[in-house]
C-alpha cells in the first residue's frame, strides 16, 4: 500500500514555489488546505485545484494513476469511490477494530488475541488475517485519542477531487461543489489544521503495512512552521 504512496509522490512532485490564485475564493482556498498534507508531500501547489501553473501532470498521467492505486477507470467509478469514501471508508473497519480495543485492550502479542473468542472471526482467511493485524499494529499510537479517521477519508476525498478535475472524470464545478462539503464536515468534526493532520497521519499509519510515516510526520512539522509564511495552514484560519 506504501509503495503505491510513494508512486503518487514521485509522479506529481515537481513545483517548487509557492504561486497564489488570485481566482479561487477564500473558502476554496480554505477547504483545498484540507488536502494540504497530501499536497505537500506532492510538491503540489495549494490554492489550484488542477496542481498549479503551468501543468506539469497531463490528464494522461492523473488517468493512469487513478486507475493503478484506486482502481479508477472512469468518471461512475471515480463518483462510486467517493460514495465509499462518504459512507464508509477506512474509517469503518478503523472504528470496528476500535471497539475491540476498547472492549479487550491493547493485545499484549498478536492482534488475534482480538478476535481469538468471536465465531464470525474464525474463518478468516490468512490474507485478512494479515491485513487484521497490520491494520491493529498501525493503529496502537492512534485508537485511543482518535475516535475516527474520518480526517483520512474526507482529506482523501478532497484528492480525488482535484485530480478527476484534472483527467475530466469530474467538472471544475463539481469538483469544487464536492470539496466544500468535504471540508464543511472535517470543521465540524476537528478543532484545528494540526488536529486534522494527526488524523490524517492515523489514517495513514491504520493503512500502510510498513510503518513508514515520516513524510506525513514532515509534512505536518513544515506546515506548522511559524517561518513557512505560504503554509496553507498559516494563510486560512481554521
Amino acid at each position: 500500500m506504501a509503495v503505491m504512496f510513494k508512486f503518487l509522490k514521485s509522479l506529481f512532485s515537481g513545483v517548487p514555489d509557492y504561486v497564489p490564485n488570485p481566482a479561487a475564493t477564500p473558502e476554496q482556498k480554505r477547504a483545498l488546505a484540507c488536502n494540504a498534507v497530501l499536497a505537500h508531500i506532492n510538491g503540489d501547489q495549494h490554492e489550484w485545484l488542477k496542481g498549479a501553473p503551468p501543468q506539469d501532470v497531463s490528464a494522461e498521467q492523473v488517468q493512469a494513476v487513478l486507475g493503478a492505486s484506486w482502481s479508477i477507470e472512469n468518471r461512475e467509478d471515480l463518483l462510486g469511490t467517493l460514495s465509499w469514501l462518504e459512507s464508509e471508508g477506512h474509517r469503518a473497519e478503523y472504528e470496528r477494530i476500535r471497539a475491540l480495543f476498547e472492549a479487550k485492550g491493547e493485545f499484549k502479542q498478536d492482534a488475534s488475541e482480538l478476535i481469538r473468542d468471536d465465531p464470525a472471526m474464525q474463518n478468516i482467511s490468512a490474507e485478512d488475517m494479515v491485513a487484521f493485524r497490520n491494520h491493529a499494529n498501525g493503529m496502537l499510537g492512534f485508537w485511543q485519542t482518535h475516535r475516527s479517521i474520518l480526517g483520512w477519508d474526507l482529506s482523501r476525498a478532497i484528492s480525488l477531487c482535484r485530480w478527476g478535475a484534472t483527467c475530466g472524470y469530474l467538472t471544475e464545478e463539481e469538483a469544487w461543489q464536492r470539496i466544500a462539503g468535504y471540508a464543511a464536515q472535517l470543521r465540524q468534526a476537528f478543532s484545528s489544521w494540526p488536529e486534522l493532520g494527526e488524523n490524517y497521519r492515523a489514517g495513514f499509519n491504520f493503512w500502510s503495512d510498513d510503518d513508514d510515516d515520516d513524510e506525513i510526520s514532515s509534512a505536518i512539522k513544515a506546515l506548522q512552521d511559524a517561518d513557512n509564511a505560504n503554509s496553507p495552514w498559516k494563510l486560512n484560519t481554521w
